[in-house]
């Protein structure tokens, strides 16, 4: 009986916590959170989301666990905020597709302090 439970990663373990955290303290960003899908992804090397769906890179979860609730918040607020649908056309400067917004590329950038 016990057997049969899905095995996740470790890293889906810290984002599952995570979004759970951020349900105890604030529900508004949990009803986004929790209709959004987790989606485990290596074509990017952070946090991202697409509007619908939040991609994350497994490693970056391990490398930055006490990031991990604001990384979530922060894409959580870029999809209420309809940051995709705004941006229509435009690529960002680093040449990702339009339909990804990336949530936390600075934090890899070590050459500037500031957002990328």
């Amino acid at each position: 009986m016990w057997n049969n439970f899905i095995k996740i990663s470790p890293a889906m373990r810290r984002v599952l916590v995570a979004r759970q955290n951020i349900a105890r303290r604030n529900p508004f960003f949990a009803s986004i959170l929790f209709n959004a899908r987790l989606v485990e992804s290596e074509t990017q090397n952070t946090i991202w989301t697409d509007g619908i769906n939040v991609y994350f890179h497994p490693e970056y979860i391990a490398n930055n666990d006490p990031f991990v609730e604001g990384d979530l918040l922060e894409c959580v607020m870029h999809s209420a905020l309809q940051h995709l649908g705004r941006r229509k056309h435009r690529e960002m400067e680093n040449g990702t597709k339009p339909a990804i917004c990336p949530c936390v590329l600075w934090f890899t950038n070590t050459s500037s302090s500031t957002p990328a």
